[in-house]
């Protein structure tokens, strides 16, 4: 209904600042975004921004691509043992450059580039494929 078919939710890091850190976890707690002492949360909501999941947090060293590993409804997903059942349409071209329906069995999430490229992890698209025929174009391709 919004638009992303299967998409059941959201997903991204977020990083709080803690106050009183130990002096010997002080540099792993160091991130690049902020220079306070900061825990990174990775964070999985609906689309009604209902919190679905959350770990405990983690080093702020650590990038969305760790912490996505600690993050039992992403590998739930992965695995196959969540929400697995669930239908979906996309239309898709065929050969001829018809429009046809396919239908899907799953979920995924919609998230960031700092994600690893899994197939329930689905980062925006960079470029269109109009913008592939404008450089194929320019570059005379």
């Amino acid at each position: 209904m919004a638009g992303y078919p299967g998409a059941v939710a959201s997903g991204d890091a977020t990083n709080c600042i803690i106050e009183n850190c130990c002096y010997g976890l002080r540099q792993s707690h160091l991130g690049a975004k902020l220079n306070k002492t900061t825990r990174t949360y990775n964070i999985v909501s609906n689309h009604r921004k209902r919190i679905l999941h959350s770990r405990d947090g983690y080093p702020s060293r650590w990038n969305d691509k760790t912490v996505q590993l600690f993050n039992e409804f992403i590998m739930c997903l992965k695995d196959g043992d969540t929400l697995a059942d669930i239908p979906f349409e996309l239309y898709e071209r065929d050969s001829n450059g018809g429009i046809v329906v396919i239908k899907y069995k799953g979920a995924w999430i919609l998230v960031d580039n700092g994600y690893l490229k899994w197939s329930v992890t689905i980062p925006p698209i960079k470029y269109s494929s109009m913008h592939s025929i404008t450089v194929a174009l320019a570059l005379g391709i």
